[in-house]
């Protein structure tokens, strides 16, 4: 009688089988993704990013071809504003800490939730500074 798979074998099998399908099809669509842009790349259906006030990222439906140097200096920024955001809540946090060691009001933590919150707030009210400026 030749040898009979484990029940334990063919279970591993079959859940190994199923995730490796489930990578397939994770796979295949990203393929489809990437020829649907390739395919709107080439009849012409792009925006050319011209890193200046004529650029709404808000309102593209289309693929975008920017610049390597604009993408490097996106991320720095992204980079920078992390940084930024990490300072924020430390000190905040530093601040709340030694106020309550002095016998202050405690201050609740700040988390990095807080800080997105705030630095929305101050781009709404930039915003609105610049605008205002715009209007004669």
């Amino acid at each position: 009688m030749a040898n009979r798979p484990t029940d334990e074998y063919l279970v591993t099998l079959t859940t190994n089988t199923r995730e490796y399908i489930v990578e397939l099809e994770a796979q295949v669509e990203r393929l489809r993704a990437e020829n649907r842009t390739l395919s709107r790349i080439e009849k012409g259906e792009v925006w050319y990013w011209g890193d200046d006030d004529e650029d709404h990222p808000e309102s593209l439906s289309c693929p975008a071809i920017v610049e390597p140097d604009v993408i490097r200096r996106w991320v720095a920024l992204e980079a920078e504003i992390t940084r930024l955001k990490t300072a924020l809540i430390n000190t905040r946090n530093a601040v709340r800490l030694a106020s309550v060691g002095n016998g202050g009001i405690p201050w609740p933590d700040v988390s990095e939730t807080d800080v997105d919150s705030y630095v929305t707030f101050v781009r709404k009210q930039r915003e609105a500074a610049e605008a205002a400026k715009e209007k004669p």
